[in-house]
């Protein structure tokens, strides 16, 4: 390990950020600017940027990931219409499964999705 004393970066939290609010929608602009930014990078990763299948594989379950642990900042209305969005994608059909754990999380949050739309 290499440390160095000399600060390279600066956080500065801004009064109107949308990545740490309160104001819900705020909240839902952000989790919708997610949505926006998966479309962009997802053409992008199969169209151009990655020749091997397995590396487009573990990418694409990281960012399904990322898009389904934003359902938890909506509300319950808000959330059947994200959940649409998502399967609109297939982004179920993303996430990896190619462990015991993986699968497991897999039905997991198939069920809690499918509580969700009742």
């Amino acid at each position: 390990m290499f440390c160095i004393t000399e600060p390279l970066y600066y956080y500065v939290r801004r009064s109107n950020s949308i990545t740490k609010t309160n104001n819900y929608n705020k909240i839902k602009k952000h989790v919708y600017d997610t949505l926006y930014h998966f479309d962009s990078l997802h053409k992008f990763i199969a169209d151009t940027y990655i020749n091997n299948d397995n590396n487009k594989a573990i990418i694409a379950s990281y960012l399904a990931n990322t898009l389904i642990y934003k359902i938890s900042a909506l509300h319950m209305k808000d959330r059947k219409k994200y959940i649409n969005e998502l399967k609109q994608r297939k982004v179920g059909k993303m996430l990896l499964s190619d462990t015991l754990s993986r699968k497991i999380k897999k039905v997991i949050l198939k069920f809690r999705i499918s509580m969700i739309q009742l």
